[in-house]
């Protein structure tokens, strides 16, 4: 894997608060899925990288990180209504690709703070 990419892997790992080993593994909850989308379009907008080298980088193939590029995350209505207005406004900076101590530093809270919110966010959308 390319310095660039696993860097990139390794950030997102990092602001979504998820293993590595759980990424580029056979888990499929939630947050790891979405931890693995956000890591193939950060891909191919900051490296542009083609969908087959993404693919190996999780251990997945060109058609699974197509899939995921292409696709976004569907929260139920009854999920996103039973989000408080911070986590609400957490979750957009998230799908904005914005890390924990960015927004954190948006929002003026500590990143402590937003990572509590983060896994209240986690467990509200299983």
């Amino acid at each position: 894997m390319r310095a660039s990419l696993k860097s990139l892997l390794a950030d997102v790992c990092k602001t979504r608060c998820v293993p590595l080993e759980d990424v580029v593994g056979r888990a499929g909850e939630r947050l790891i899925v979405e931890a693995r989308r956000e890591f193939v379009k950060r891909a191919r907008r900051e490296l542009n990288v083609s969908y087959p080298v993404i693919g190996r980088a999780i251990n997945r193939d060109h058609t699974t990180a197509l899939h995921l590029y292409k696709t976004e995350p569907v929260l139920l209505k009854s999920q996103t209504g039973a989000l408080s207005r911070r986590e609400k406004d957490i979750l957009a900076l998230m799908k904005l690709g914005y890390g924990r101590a960015r927004i954190a530093a948006h929002l003026n809270i500590s990143e402590d703070t937003v990572g509590r919110y983060m896994r209240s966010i986690k467990a509200k959308s299983q």
